[in-house]
């Protein structure tokens, strides 16, 4: 019993430790008006501080939220230009 008890905590010890995840993130960018679209591909770069597998994700989110405004910003030039057509999509998931 004693080592049931010692193998349950073990494994809950370890099953909440926090590690290091990469992002990964894929932009296309559909150019509505001519049926064509673009793929961009970000670098697989670790994140910087260790976390559990909840919060990488919430950061790989968000992450994916920055870029897709920060194409549609270039785009539209912070929003003085039409965007034309040109629809970014991000999509970001942890490895």
């Amino acid at each position: 019993m004693k080592k049931l008890i010692f193998l349950i905590a073990l494994t809950t010890i370890f099953a909440s430790c926090k590690k290091k995840y990469n992002c990964r993130c894929n932009t296309t960018i559909i150019f509505s008006n001519v049926g064509f679209q673009s793929t961009y591909l970000s670098k697989n770069v670790p994140m910087n501080e260790k976390m559990t597998k909840k919060q990488a994700v919430a950061v790989c989110a968000h992450e994916a939220i920055n870029i897709n405004n920060t194409y549609t910003n270039y785009i539209t030039n912070n929003g003085n230009w039409s965007s034309n057509g040109l629809n970014p999509s991000t999509i970001c998931s942890i490895e």
